[in-house]
Formats: structure tokens, C-alpha cells, sequence
């Protein structure tokens, strides 16, 4: 069974894999370049984003359901995992706006 969904998902999961292995990879090179707080955040999300696309990828296979892991009825993890991206762009765009110039 898992056999089978990996077969039909292979491109898929290729094209996931490479995308947010570049998108992590780059954004952690970046962030040693500048050591900026505000570069954090969104090397934050981006690794977010990449812990995001693995759970999406065990879950297309059939592995690994993350709506299992649940308070309550509450699927909180699955929920924190898809919303902290965008929590850490937030927080780093509001900290490039409050950036000195250093000039």
C-alpha cells in the first residue's frame, strides 16, 4: 500500500522535496550572510514551511497522519505547523519596518 502511493506520488514528491530543500538550505545561507533578527523570522518560516511539506509528504504516502496527534478533537500540532510560517513572515516584515537604516 505504501509501496504503491510512493509510485503514484513520485513526482510530487520529488518536485516537494528539491523545492523546500532549496528554500531551507537558502534561507539558513542567508541568514549566516546578513545576522540579521529580522532574516530570522524568515529563515524560521521557511524551515517551517520545509517541517510543513514533510508532514505533507508521510501523510500522501499514508505514514504518518498528523491530524491523529489531537487535543481533545483540536488537531493543534496540524494547525501550529501550518500557521507558524506565516506568524514568522509577520514577525519579520514588522521587523524590517522597524529596521535602522545603517547607512
Amino acid at each position: 500500500m505504501i509501496i504503491e502511493n510512493l509510485y503514484s506520488n513520485f513526482a510530487f514528491i520529488i518536485v516537494d522535496l528539491v523545492l523546500g530543500s532549496i528554500m531551507a538550505f537558502t534561507g539558513i545561507i542567508t541568514y549566516g550572510k546578513t545576522k540579521k533578527i529580522s532574516v530570522m523570522f524568515f529563515v524560521l518560516s521557511s524551515l517551517f514551511l520545509y517541517l510543513d511539506m514533510v508532514f505533507r509528504l508521510l501523510e500522501r504516502i499514508n505514514v504518518f497522519m498528523i491530524e491523529s496527534v489531537a487535543f481533545g478533537d483540536i488537531p493543534l500540532i496540524k494547525y501550529l505547523i501550518i500557521d507558524l510560517p506565516y506568524v514568522c513572515m509577520i514577525i519579520g516584515f514588522i521587523l524590517i519596518l522597524f529596521e535602522k537604516d545603517r547607512k
